[in-house]
């Protein structure tokens, strides 16, 4: 048997099913929130739907109150659950647009995230400090080979090399050495009485200077290649120890400090031929070795002609002369096809040549110059010849060019002597 239901009853139905709602949607937010926090909606949302619900539970009590008839229970377990309440149609299409309105999360109490806020100077302090260091790679590098001690590409260049267009190295260091010789020079020329350490001091002076320029300058080749300095110092160092004194003995009067300006550029030419040409495929190889030995026969003839001047005796002035023509013949032949043995073989043979030359000279009515004219013309004959053997170019061409020169050569000095001239 059916009852009639009370219409309070009824009303009190009525009002149920908004209450349920608010509980079951306090438990579908609680969910979501445990299983997906990053998809939670903002701490103000669910603090909105809390109040709302409250708030209506106050209201449903009251209407209760009102009708005096006790609402039916009704299960507040999840959709889908045994024991849910459906919720009729004409309810949910009431509490439609409500519960929208109730669902969407006000804009005004929208938190913003934190790449939607202004950031603020402390913000930026703090993303400064935790981004990683910049610094470049090269910095980073040269700060450790200091630390560690090891020298850098900076400190270990070599000084500026300028280069003529006809391919001679000229340095600062080699200006500065040619001034030095200059000024030895005319120093030694020029103060009366010539004082003679000066020629000592400059030749000793120089020859350290030399050296320091050909390491400095040619750093690739004596430093990193291993070639030893000394036989390019030898011309040089005659060079400074020779022509003051026969500039001193030869010249008189205004001639004196023009000879020695001379031959201070000569000096300065001698070291940038000399620095040009330390290896074989040299871009300037031809024209520095053209300069140095065009040094070594003016250095060749001084010291033969100082012979003669300083009125040597036979036997010391043949030993000096074959000695000196030794060593300017080593300069002459000193090649990188050969070793140093047969350069010093082949300049004892021009040793010998030359001081049998001068025993001969001592028995002819021959003066200082001329003499020394003749020394020089063997000399030059004798180490062309050589020479010629050395680089594999000696031909009978090359034979007859050098017999034409002696043939002339002698005519030239005879008649030079004939007329009074030397």
């Amino acid at each position: 048997m059916t009852l009639p239901l009370d219409p309070r009853r009824d009303a009190s139905q009525e009002a149920a099913p908004l209450g349920d709602f608010a509980a079951v949607m306090r438990l579908e937010s609680a969910g979501e929130s445990r299983e997906s926090p990053a998809e939670a909606p903002p701490t103000g949302t669910t603090a909105e739907h809390t109040d709302h619900a409250e708030a209506v539970e106050p209201a449903e009590t009251a209407a209760t109150a009102a009708t005096g008839a006790t609402a039916l229970p009704v299960a507040t377990g999840a959709p889908g659950r045994s024991g849910a309440a459906a919720e009729p149609p004409d309810v949910a299409a009431a509490a439609g647009p409500s519960r929208a309105a109730s669902e969407a999360p006000p804009a005004a109490s929208r938190v913003p995230s934190e790449r939607e806020q202004p950031a603020t100077e402390a913000d930026r302090t703090d993303r400064a400090i935790r981004a990683p260091a910049t610094a470049p790679a090269p910095r980073r590098a040269s700060t450790a080979a200091r630390a560690s001690g090891a020298r850098t590409p900076a400190s270990s260049a070599a000084p500026v090399a300028r280069s003529t267009p006809e391919g001679l190295i000229v340095t600062p260091q080699v200006l500065l050495l040619g001034l030095v010789g200059t000024l030895f020079i005319l120093m030694f020329t020029l103060i009366e009485p010539s004082p003679r350490w000066v020629v000592l001091l400059g030749t000793a002076t120089t020859t350290f200077g030399m050296e320091g320029v050909l390491r400095s300058g040619r750093r690739q080749a004596f430093a990193e290649g291993g070639l030893d300095t000394a036989p390019f110092l030898l011309m040089p160092a005659l060079y400074m120890l020779v022509v003051p004194v026969f500039i001193e003995h030869a010249t008189l009067g205004f001639a004196t400090p023009f000879s020695g300006l001379f031959a201070g550029i000569g000096y300065a030419a001698l070291v940038i031929g000399t620095l040009s040409s330390v290896r074989e495929f040299d871009p300037a190889r031809d024209r520095g070795r053209l300069i140095a030995a065009s040094a070594t026969y003016f250095v060749a003839f001084a010291l033969f002609a100082l012979v003669f001047l300083f009125g040597v005796g036979q036997r010391p002035a043949t030993i000096a002369v074959a000695l000196a023509s030794v060593v300017l013949a080593a300069e002459i032949l000193r090649e990188g096809e050969i070793d140093p043995a047969e350069t010093l073989l082949y300049s004892l043979v021009v040793g010998v040549v030359i001081g049998e030359t001068r025993w001969v000279l001592h028995y002819l009515p021959i003066d200082a110059y001329a003499g020394a004219l003749t020394l020089l013309l063997a000399f030059y004959i004798s180490t062309g010849l050589l020479h010629s053997y050395v680089v594999r170019a000696l031909t009978r061409e090359v034979a007859r060019t050098y017999a034409t020169v002696g043939i002339a050569g002698v005519v030239f000095i005879a008649a030079a002597r004939g007329v009074g001239l030397a």
